[in-house]
């Protein structure tokens, strides 16, 4: 039989042979591994483990390498991540005897477990758990864990979606509709905390080769969405067939899909073009975000891992925002959540509007009040101390910089994976503790963890361009701008971006991104002073005063000296050249 072909409904009549079984894979409890012996022939390594039980639960699809690699080492660079996949489909290949070639199989893009002869309780007992789904994984990767969590919630929820009616059938004798047939198959809840983001695979507007570049392109970027810690992202089998159309909300809903990728793929020769958008299922399918790329390559994985990273970039701050402003729409409910009182701080965090912006500190400081480990809280409310300190606002600087510190390294040791905390602890070392030499490494780090996060690119040029390295500073930043060239951090990637301009005495370039960081957030006082700087150099003495006089209604004691003082740069010949650009400029 071509196992192909086989389906979870089908497996049934195939997984034992005349003989019994070849392989018995136990996976509710601990994990058992049997040959038709009745030896063990479980991998040693936990990891190595993971992968059989990852494609086991998959079988007769195949998984594919790059959401192996994800899911089991999500902490490494990608090349790091494939090898590792390699070494432990090598160790799974020995442990399962002399023929492992009957058992799995394996090509350049996918690996998978040939179901004929094999017996897997999860299938055999109908889904119904006689124990915890794989009981020694716990704990395994951050790739891995949310997997576990949703495939434990699924198999629990299976039999009871089984046995009730659907919804919206007025005749209970009648099959289920498309919908319900698939909320079976998926997770109906989500780990706490995490959005739930649906990825369907992409449209190819001339189908035929077309069809493969789709798939590939996402491929690529759910592997990418899984390095991002508060989504989690399902796709491919987790989502079944996708019977139920992008605009079905009421459909996917039901499958537990709080949010949805579509998209199309388009090629014109070189030149392929892919279109897409974010629909919330919550909110009857609006679409609330929507880009175009267009890229031109003959290299098909480098012009998918290119797209892949500047949407990912940019989808992750959709989100947040999104969920940040849905939160704000309602009132807060006297019990809120750590979740959802740091979801509601966020956009104030971004907007610095110092009333709104005092309100967002107390909420992340009542988040980490009623769930201490709460590592996002504590995260944010170090982002807002960098900008209550940043912005002039603290009474006690030194306080504040201490605190964004602390908060910072307990966000890191809580979630020692995450490349967003990982930068936030490399920027406070930069800007607050005036130690950039630590930041470049961590933001490095966070860099090797998530290439497609833009504000690891743009703390990391600002550390460079605090250590006097400014073309180095500049190419750093550029890549933030474009992973993410609209952002709603847009106007701290352009004032990072101005500072390395005037430093290098580029000062019409300097003078030009500055008056666009001020534009796109007028309130953001940083966003004013390389600006200010870049004008008193070039003598334009009307629009210094100006810009000067919007500076000092933010920051109304702001002299030279406090700016000289507050500075991380170490170079002393770049703080003289910022310090009299200010002078020039007319600041006392």
């Amino acid at each position: 039989m071509d196992s192909a072909l086989l389906t979870p409904e089908s497996q049934g009549s195939v997984l034992e042979t005349a003989d019994g079984p070849r392989l018995r894979l136990r996976l509710f409890g601990r994990m058992e591994a049997l040959d038709a012996k009745g030896d063990s022939v479980l991998p040693r390594a936990r990891k190595t483990r993971a992968l059989l039980a990852i494609i086991a639960l998959a079988a007769p699809r195949p998984v594919a390498r790059s959401r192996l690699a994800a899911m089991l080492w999500a902490t490494r660079d990608k090349e790091q991540a494939r090898g590792s996949l390699r070494q432990a489909l090598h160790e799974l290949q020995q442990a399962l005897g002399p023929d492992p070639a009957t058992l799995l199989w394996a090509d350049r893009s996918q690996i998978g477990l040939i179901p004929d002869g094999v017996w897997i309780d999860v299938h055999a007992a109908g889904g119904e758990p006689s124990a915890e789904l794989l009981a020694d994984l716990d704990d395994l990767d951050p790739g891995f864990d949310p997997w576990l969590a949703n495939e434990r919630a699924r198999l629990r929820a299976t039999p009871a979606a089984e046995e009730a009616p659907a919804a919206d059938s007025a005749d209970a004798s009648q099959p289920p509709d498309a919908g319900a047939s698939l909320q079976a198959a998926i997770l109906p809840q989500r780990p706490t905390g995490r959005l739930r983001l649906g990825v369907i695979t992409l449209r190819a507007l001339a189908g035929g080769a077309d069809d493969t570049l789709a798939l590939g392109l996402t491929e690529e970027i759910a592997v990418a969405l899984a390095r991002v810690r508060w989504i989690s992202c399902l796709t491919g089998t987790a989502l079944g067939t996708s019977a139920a159309g992008p605009h079905d909300a009421a459909d996917w809903r039901r499958l537990g899909v709080d949010v949805l990728l579509d998209g199309t793929v388009q090629r014109s020769g070189r030149r392929v073009r892919v279109t897409l958008q974010l629909l919330d299922m919550r909110d009857a399918g609006i679409a609330f975000w929507s880009r175009r790329f267009d890229h031109a390559s003959n290299d098909p994985l480098k012009l998918q891992e290119d797209i892949a990273g500047q949407a990912v970039a940019q989808i992750d701050s959709a989100l947040l925002i999104r969920e940040g402003d849905r939160m704000r729409d309602r009132p807060p409910p006297p019990n809120a959540s750590a979740d959802e009182l740091t979801l509601r701080a966020v956009p104030s965090v971004y907007r610095l509007a110092e009333t709104e912006f005092a309100a967002a500190g107390g909420m992340l400081k009542l988040a980490i009040a009623r769930d201490p480990n709460h590592a996002a809280a504590h995260a944010w409310l170090s982002y807002w101390h960098l900008f209550w300190v940043g912005q002039g606002w603290a009474e006690e600087p030194q306080v504040a910089s201490e605190q964004a510190c602390s908060l910072a390294d307990r966000a890191v040791a809580l979630e020692p994976g995450n490349a967003h905390f990982i930068t936030l602890a490399g920027h406070v070392r930069s800007f607050l503790a005036k130690r950039p030499k630590e930041g470049i490494a961590l933001h490095q780090h966070a860099i090797n963890l998530n290439p497609n996060l833009p504000m690891a690119w743009a703390f990391l040029g600002l550390a460079q361009t605090y250590l006097g390295a400014h073309d180095e500073g500049l190419v750093s930043i550029e890549q933030a701008r474009r992973l993410s060239p609209v952002d709603p951090h847009g106007f701290f990637f352009d004032m990072a971006l101005t500072m390395p301009l005037l430093l290098k005495g580029d000062y019409p370039a300097a003078v030009e991104v500055g008056r666009r960081a001020i534009e796109l957030n007028p309130a953001f006082s940083s966003a004013y002073k390389g600006f200010l700087a870049a004008l008193g150099h070039l003598g334009l003495t009307a629009e210094a005063d100006a810009v000067r006089a919007r500076l000092l209604r933010i920051e109304p004691r702001l002299t030279v000296a406090d700016a000289v003082r507050r500075s991380p740069m170490l170079r002393a010949e770049d703080v003289a050249h910022y310090a009299e650009g200010l002078r020039r400029a007319g600041l006392a």
